[in-house]
């Protein structure tokens, strides 16, 4: 586990806020190059990435605060609560469903104030997104944050003390739940630039993005390890967390998403 990559008196660089810059400027490249193909500006392109981004940055952290019991402190606590926000951020505690969400929510304002194509802007996105999640997701395996539940597999790995995985589970080995979050995050992103290539209706791709996306972290949680507040019930012998809610909730708008992109597509022109 590699928390701290570097460190010198107060100035400190944290691995997991090198993974999410490099995470960002990954995505926002890719999104970049691929614009024009989506009849997209460059510069419109870069515009809308850096507010998207910011917009993912800070949704991403909004559970995570709220769940600290953050912005119940009162003015006599502002400052402090200033300085957790901003050591959260940079150091970890982001959740992607969330972060996806605010980012979506951000490219609807930002591209209809721009009078861009949404779905055109969503479609152009969505390989990026998957690029950054797999890149993030090693700032997460570096920080030891988002680990897995206690495994015997021969890929399980063991987090030393101090470490959140050693100081919920003990000494033992445990699911690369973050590794298996960066192979997916690649192999999404491929899959989805060679979709791209493909002769799609608007909208599909994006609509993909979430089926799977949703899909993929319904079945990674089973594999994390969470604080027994995160479970919300139980379904068929399987406990389940209020992210594979959230995760459920992509897969179900993915699924109508597309199957009204092709619907669509199909009706005759008028």
């Amino acid at each position: 586990m590699y928390r701290i990559l570097f460190a010198s008196g107060d100035f400190v660089i944290y691995s997991y806020s090198v993974a999410l810059a490099l995470a960002f400027a990954a995505g926002l490249a890719m999104a970049i190059v691929r614009a024009p193909q989506y009849g997209i500006g460059r510069r419109t392109a870069f515009d809308g990435g850096l507010i998207l981004v910011l917009s993912a940055l800070v949704g991403s952290h909004v559970p995570f605060l709220i769940g600290r019991g953050l912005g119940t402190a009162g003015a006599q606590g502002a400052t402090e609560q200033a300085a957790r926000i901003a050591g959260s951020v940079l150091n970890s505690g982001a959740t992607v469903l969330a972060g996806v969400a605010a980012a979506l929510l951000a490219a609807v304002i930002f591209y209809r104030f721009f009078r861009v194509s949404l779905l055109s802007a969503m479609d152009l996105a969505a390989p990026s997104v998957a690029l950054g999640q797999g890149v993030g997701r090693i700032g997460c395996f570096m920080a030891g944050c988002c680990h897995g539940n206690e495994c015997a597999l021969p890929w399980a790995v063991r987090y030393p003390d101090p470490s959140w995985a050693n100081s919920a589970l003990g000494d033992v080995p445990v699911h690369p739940s973050q590794l298996y979050a960066v192979a997916f995050g690649f192999a999404l992103s491929g899959f989805l630039l060679w979709l791209s290539s493909k002769a799609l209706p608007k909208g599909a791709l994006m609509a993909t993005f979430l089926l799977c996306a949703g899909s993929f972290r319904i079945l990674l949680d089973t594999t994390r390890h969470y604080p027994v507040s995160n479970f919300v019930g139980s379904f068929i012998g399987f406990e389940v967390t209020k992210y594979q809610l959230g995760a459920l909730g992509f897969v179900v708008v993915g699924a109508v998403g597309l199957f009204a992109a092709f619907r669509w597509s199909s009706r005759p022109k008028q």
